[in-house]
């Protein structure tokens, strides 16, 4: 997020690139390098956005099995 679109409302988010590692094992850290969401505006504008680790929720490495991750913007 920058100050262009801080106070822009959001119509959706798409994944743009989807990370290309999406199995690990327990311990490993996550890889998500190559991920991009593209972020869609009301006003009909969008901007593409590298996902960060910061960016990312609902998941613990250390668990093994499936988990979802979550991707926050904003």
């Amino acid at each position: 997020e920058n100050m262009y679109d801080a106070g822009k409302s959001i119509d959706s988010i798409e994944i743009l690139h989807a990370p290309t590692k999406t199995e690990y094992y327990a311990g490993d850290a996550i890889d998500i390098s190559d991920t991009v969401i593209r972020v869609y505006f009301i006003d009909k504008t969008y901007k593409d956005v590298k996902v960060t680790k910061d960016m990312l929720s609902g998941y613990d490495m250390s668990n093994v099995g499936t988990q979802t991750v979550y991707i926050n913007y904003r």
